[in-house]
């Protein structure tokens, strides 16, 4: 009896805990697996903090954070905003948004395409561009960091 009692506090406390990452989840953006793996990973991070049992519960929370934070970050994915503060890309060219270096006509032109205009100078194109790619380099630095180090690490969080 007290299992059917344990399985269903169990499954019912799941449904609230996890009900706002699914209702918010969708399947056409990878952002959407980080955060679903950040909120597993913050889960266990919190049940070995509070319930574990072995003599180093402390560390291996930490070390399940550690892959948490990871994950975090590529869910929230501000590489490119991050580098653009790096190279202090908003002080040296504070008139444009960094989302507005790429301009889409609303309308297509006669061929029926859709113009793309540049509305700075290649200086800046140029340094917008080197942070784009810096961004995306450092998205895939922690993306492998991340699976990799769940590689490593993962089996041994348990008994």
């Amino acid at each position: 009896m007290s299992n059917i009692y344990y399985s269903i506090k169990n499954g019912v406390t799941n449904l609230i805990k996890w009900f706002p990452v699914i209702w918010t989840d969708r399947d056409y953006d990878n952002a959407y697996l980080y955060k679903l793996l950040w909120k597993k990973l913050q889960n266990m991070a919190n049940m070995q903090r509070r319930e574990g049992h072995s003599t180093n519960s402390e560390e291996i929370a930490e070390q399940i954070e550690y892959a948490a934070n990871l994950a975090h970050r590529l869910w929230k994915n501000n590489y490119l905003e991050e580098t653009l503060n790096k190279y202090d890309y908003y002080t040296k060219y504070p008139a444009i948004d960094a989302n507005e270096i790429m301009h889409v006509a609303d309308q297509p032109n006669k061929d029926g395409n859709y113009d793309v205009t540049q509305s700075i100078n290649t200086i800046q194109l140029k340094l917008f561009r080197q942070c784009g790619t810096e961004a995306d380099d450092l998205f895939e630095e922690e993306h492998k960091q991340l699976f990799d180090y769940l590689k490593r690490y993962s089996e041994s969080w348990w008994d």
